[in-house]
C-alpha cells in the first residue's frame, strides 16, 4: 500500500496517471488512509479521526484523492512537535460540498510562508521537495474542488479540502466488499507469475472458477478450446508477444460479447471513459479486492453475462 501511494504520487505530479472516475465515500477513503499512515507519521505524533455518521459521497479518482490526503496528513505530522496530535475531520456535507480538514498543532507559518505554500519547489521544511502540495492542489482543482490553508505562527496549521458532493449513492464504493457474486468462469492472463496467482485467487474469492494463462497466445487458445464461453477475462496490458490491447480484437473474434478487464500500473492509451462502452474496463495496478470486484461488476453489468443473469440462468 505504501509503494502504491508513492507511485500514485509520482505519476500524479508528472501528469501521467490514468484517471478513473467513480463515486466514493470520502469517510471510507480517509479511514483507510489514516490507519495506513499511523505507522508513517513521526514517532510521538498521533492521528485523531472524526467522521460523520452518514455517507460523504464525492466523485473522482481514488488513487489521486488518496495522493492528496496522504500529502496533507504527512505534512501535518512532520510539522508537529512530539508529543502531539493531528486531527483529521470530515463534517456533514453542506451547500453540496464535502469538507475534510487536517489540523496540526505545530509551529505554524508566517503570512510570507503561507503565500508561497502551493508554489512548485517551495518548502518550509529543510528536507522538503516542494512538490506534494503543488500536485495536490492541481488534482483537487481537476476534481472541481478547493484546497486552502490557514496558519497561525506558534499555534498550528489547518488544511481544508472541499469537494463537490455526489447525491446519487447507487454507484458509491462500500466500506467492505459485498457477498460473492454468482459463480462463473474467468480467464486471468498475466506474464508475471507473482501477479497471476494472487489475482486469480482474488477472482476465485468472488465465486469464479479461474483459468490461468501467462501470455496472449495462451489466452487465445484457452478461449478457442473452451467448452463454454468465459464470463469475464482479465488481461495484463504489457506482455511479450501479444499485448493485452492486441488480444482484444482477437478474443472478440472468438467471443464477441466477452467482458474484459485490462490491468496495468500505467497505460497512456487507456481512455477509461470510452472503454466500458465497449465492454472493457481498466483496472490500475496494484489493486485490492474491492477495486477488483467493482471493475468486474461494472464490465459484466454492461453485457448479458452480468452476475444476476448468470445466477438466473442456473
Amino acid at each position: 500500500e505504501r509503494a502504491r501511494l508513492l507511485t500514485a504520487q509520482l505519476l500524479a505530479f508528472s501528469g501521467r496517471q490514468t484517471r478513473s472516475e467513480q463515486s466514493l465515500d470520502l469517510r471510507t477513503e480517509v479511514r483507510t488512509l489514516v490507519e495506513l499512515l499511523r505507522a508513517v507519521v513521526p514517532k510521538g505524533i498521533t492521528l485523531e479521526l472524526e467522521l460523520p455518521p452518514g455517507p460523504t459521497l464525492v466523485s473522482g479518482d481514488r488513487a489521486q484523492l488518496q495522493h492528496v490526503l496522504m500529502n496533507v496528513i504527512i505534512n501535518a505530522g512532520e510539522a508537529s512537535t512530539a508529543p502531539s496530535a493531528v486531527r483529521v475531520r470530515i463534517t456533514e456535507p453542506t451547500a453540496s460540498r464535502v469538507t475534510c480538514t487536517v489540523t496540526d498543532r505545530g509551529s505554524g507559518m508566517s503570512p510570507e510562508e503561507l503565500a508561497h505554500v502551493f508554489d512548485p519547489f517551495y518548502s518550509s521544511k529543510g528536507s522538503g521537495r516542494g512538490l506534494g502540495l503543488t500536485s495536490a492542489q492541481r488534482i483537487v482543482r481537476i476534481h472541481g474542488g478547493t484546497l486552502d490553508m490557514a496558519s497561525v505562527p506558534g499555534e498550528g496549521t489547518t488544511v481544508t479540502l472541499r469537494l463537490p458532493q455526489v447525491v446519487d449513492s447507487a454507484s458509491a464504493s462500500t466500506e467492505a466488499p459485498g457477498a460473492p457474486i454468482a459463480g462463473g468462469i474467468a480467464l486471468v492472463v498475466d506474464d508475471e507469475q507473482l501477479v497471476l496467482e494472487p489475482v486469480a485467487r482474488l477472482v476465485e474469492r468472488l465465486g469464479y472458477t479461474t483459468i490461468r494463462a501467462s501470455s496472449g497466445r495462451e489466452a487465445l487458445e484457452s478461449v478457442s478450446r473452451g467448452v463454454r464461453p468465459f464470463d469475464v477475462a482479465l488481461l495484463d496490458v504489457r506482455m511479450p508477444g501479444l499485448s493485452g490491447w492486441d488480444c482484444i480484437p482477437l478474443l472478440r473474434e472468438l467471443d464477441p460479447g466477452l467482458p474484459i478487464v485490462m490491468m496495468s500500473g500505467f497505460d497512456p492509451h487507456a481512455e477509461t471513459d470510452r472503454l466500458e462502452l465497449n465492454g472493457v474496463a481498466f483496472l490500475g495496478k496494484p489493486f485490492g479486492f474491492a477495486e477488483l470486484e467493482d471493475a468486474i461488476a461494472r464490465v459484466t453489468a454492461a453485457t448479458d453475462r452480468a452476475p444476476t443473469s448468470r445466477a438466473t440462468a442456473r
